[in-house]
């Protein structure tokens, strides 16, 4: 099964934080939030 990850919007309420960085990129224990959610879905697998 393939699936589609969306990683979409401003991230207006991480500000400062986002000012630098796309807040599926920042950093939680880390590892890119991102990460996370791609990992789930290998884990259970979707491509």
């Amino acid at each position: 099964m393939k699936g589609l990850l969306t990683a979409g919007g401003h991230g207006t309420r991480l500000r400062p934080i986002t000012h630098t960085k796309n807040k599926h990129l920042i950093p939680i224990a880390n590892r890119p939030m991102l990460t996370y959610a791609m990992e789930y879905l290998s884990d259970v697998g979707i491509k």
